[in-house]
């Protein structure tokens, strides 16, 4: 099954102006305390959970995938909560009910990468099942990540979420990851461990720098020749 939704999120710039750089020093040193904070607590999860949990997927996999996906759901609000909360990031929704769908199975979603925080999005939607947020029950669902291989390198957190998550990391090259594609997703289906899996194809962030603004327009210039 094929659904589709759109879903946007408010973005503006940090700083619009010299003048508001006290405001940018603010944001930037609770930006590093929040990720300490992140870092630490993954830490913990990782050495205390994520590790002896691996001699678990040796014999039984999906014992193992269902204890992550309940230490996944413990970690989740606490990457997504404090940031969305001060920062008053608004995420908009225009049908619900496609949404509620997609999580109630195995499901793909693509996105544009808008943003640094797309990942935090797709984790929100997976992770809330409020009635004010759907029309109908929502089930809370296990949300996947395509990344970037070198990513899954990255000290903690990228251990965390090759490990625990066991999120795809790609190289950007169909004929490597092919085989690291499918056997991921095979042993998800093989453990009928549900999951949603969230993936931006541009795979680059553009930010209001003149560089960026002019990889836009050649993008643009590039769709317009191919009469996208």
């Amino acid at each position: 099954m094929r659904t589709e939704f759109k879903c946007a999120m408010e973005r503006r710039p940090l700083c619009a102006n010299s003048q508001n750089s006290l405001k940018t020093c603010v944001v930037m040193l609770y930006s590093h305390l929040a990720m300490t904070l992140l870092v630490l607590n993954l830490s913990f999860d990782l050495i205390v959970f994520g590790l002896p949990s691996l001699l678990l997927r040796l014999f039984n996999q999906f014992a193992f995938r269902n204890l992550m996906t309940h230490l996944i759901n413990y970690t989740t609000p606490i990457v997504f909560s404090m940031p969305v909360c001060v920062s008053g990031v608004k995420i908009y929704i225009d049908n619900l009910d496609y949404l509620r769908i997609s999580k109630s199975d195995n499901s793909l979603i693509l996105s544009n990468h808008s943003s640094r925080v797309d990942g935090m999005v797709a984790l929100i939607m997976g992770f809330t099942t409020t009635s004010k947020l759907h029309t109908k029950p929502s089930v809370r669902t296990r949300v996947g990540i395509v990344a970037e291989g070198v990513l899954q390198f990255m000290p903690l957190i990228g251990w965390y979420r090759k490990l625990v998550c066991e999120d795809l990391f790609v190289m950007r090259s169909f004929k490597q990851d092919a085989k690291s594609i499918s056997n991921n997703i095979n042993k998800f289906h093989s453990s009928d461990t549900k999951r949603m899996l969230f993936v931006c194809p541009e795979g680059v962030v553009c930010d209001y720098g003149k560089r960026d603004q002019k990889y836009i327009l050649e993008c643009q210039s590039f769709a317009k020749k191919l009469h996208i």
